[in-house]
């Protein structure tokens, strides 16, 4: 299977249709800093009908190998000479298909992504090394011991599977467990489609790590693939994200491995497809969060938010109760009545007593409205540690939403909090208690 080093830099022949007249250009993918683009020669008439907001499709072969570029917004330029007219067009696609040329929409049967650091939601190292010594040879057995995990929904099956590489030369043998998930569709799927189905999967085991995980190596097949013998499919074309961000991740154990949801993947897989499906914005803003593009005070604002709108969707009544116990008077509902009715929703998974909760959640209200509306005649300034400490409170209290949400049992929840970023919750409930004198008069600094 090709990659996209072999084509980068080399020149190509190109197809694209504008206004359902196609044109053939010769080009070359260049690289620029990290971002794939296509520089092509153009004609004046492509240069007069081509259109700045729009999305084009482009497909050709360089050096025999077929390329389809996805998503493609153009940008033409020209200079004039003495008697011609020089035309040039940049093309930067979302998606870069390699082992297909096509014009049209590729129907997907199978998708799959490795992800590296799903090696750490295993209970254990995928090697397990005997080594064996003699006077004449060393022996060393390596064993990947780890059994596919699968769910099957109303779009086809997912798939958690194990993987080995193995890279060797004149000094060494190296071989790498290398995990994927895999999405087998029941019926051929738009390519469209099925990366963001792909994707859903490696953000349910984003919350299970806590932290961002990348798509590496993604691959599939599709209606032209050949079946062999045994009817199974494997994947014969690549997909290179164009816009993927080069973001690190810790290497740690998740804090939701295998052996918590192991046994009731279906449940927990179609559970979170539900939610997914429902929330789209929440998944988004941790992943904003995830990805540090929001640190802080932008961090705490995306956090409350999260839990205001899983309030209003799911727990819109209930909350609302609290606040007419309390004859609240205002026809929109404070954030402190959502979030003092997801504490009580989630006794048992928070060490708070019940008397704190209200006193907790108009805390944390007044820190939102603080830096919403800024108004310090009613909120004063939070300091530094009262947002951190909020920030990893909001953040495991919507942790604990998506892992009770999904099917994880709560004795597998509970043991998050034994994880050094969540154990000492109750230190973090007391700092914006303001019970810890040591840091109530600490500036931000």
């Amino acid at each position: 299977m090709h990659n996209i080093s072999e084509i980068i830099g080399r020149i190509g022949d190109f197809y694209f249709a504008v206004q359902s007249q196609v044109f053939e250009i010769t080009g070359v993918l260049e690289d620029s800093n990290g971002r794939i683009k296509l520089n092509a020669r153009i004609n004046e008439e492509i240069l007069r009908k081509v259109k700045l907001d729009n999305e084009y499709q482009i497909w050709g072969t360089v050096d025999g190998i077929d390329i389809t570029l996805l998503g493609c917004y153009v940008f033409p330029s020209c200079r004039c000479g003495k008697d011609t007219i020089f035309a040039n067009l940049l093309a930067e696609p979302s998606e870069i298909i390699i082992g297909r040329s096509c014009s049209g929409d590729l129907k997907i049967t199978k998708i799959s992504a490795a992800i590296s650091a799903l090696n750490y939601m295993l209970p254990r190292m995928p090697f397990k090394q005997t080594v064996t010594s003699s006077k004449d040879a060393i022996t060393i057995e390596s064993v990947l011991s780890w059994e596919e995990i699968s769910a099957c929904d109303k779009y086809g099956k997912v798939s958690f599977k194990a993987g080995l590489s193995c890279n060797d030369s004149w000094e060494k043998v190296e071989y790498i467990s290398a995990p994927s998930v895999e999405y087998h569709f029941s019926k051929p799927t738009s390519i469209k489609e099925a990366i963001p189905k792909i994707a859903s999967v490696r953000n349910l085991f984003s919350f299970f790590a806590d932290h961002y995980l990348p798509l590496e190596n993604m691959e599939f097949a599709d209606e032209d693939t050949r079946r062999l013998e045994s009817g199974n499919v494997l994947c014969d074309c690549c997909i290179y994200l164009n816009n993927i961000e080069n973001i690190d991740f810790p290497r740690a154990p998740f804090l939701i491995g295998t052996r918590c949801f192991a046994h009731n993947f279906d449940e927990v897989w179609n559970n979170w497809l539900q939610f997914y499906n429902e929330n789209r914005v929440i998944p988004t803003l941790f992943y904003e969060i995830i990805c540090n593009h929001s640190t802080h005070i932008n961090r705490f604002l995306n956090l409350s938010q999260s839990l205001e709108l899983y309030s209003r969707y799911y727990r819109e009544k209930s909350a609302w109760e609290l606040a007419i116990r309390d004859k609240y008077p205002y026809r929109n509902l404070s954030l402190k009545y959502r979030i003092e009715d997801i504490l009580l929703y989630l006794d048992g998974y928070i060490e708070i007593e019940p008397e704190k909760i209200p006193i907790l959640a108009k805390k944390i209200s007044d820190f939102r409205n603080y830096f919403t509306h800024y108004d310090r005649t009613r909120q004063p300034e939070p300091s530094f540690y009262e947002v951190s400490s909020a920030n990893i409170i909001l953040r495991y209290i919507l942790l604990v939403i998506v892992y009770k949400t999904v099917g994880i049992e709560q004795q597998y929840i509970s043991e998050c909090r034994r994880r050094s970023e969540y154990k000492h919750l109750k230190e973090d409930i007391s700092i914006i208690l303001k019970e810890n004198k040591s840091l109530e008069h600490k500036d931000d600094k």
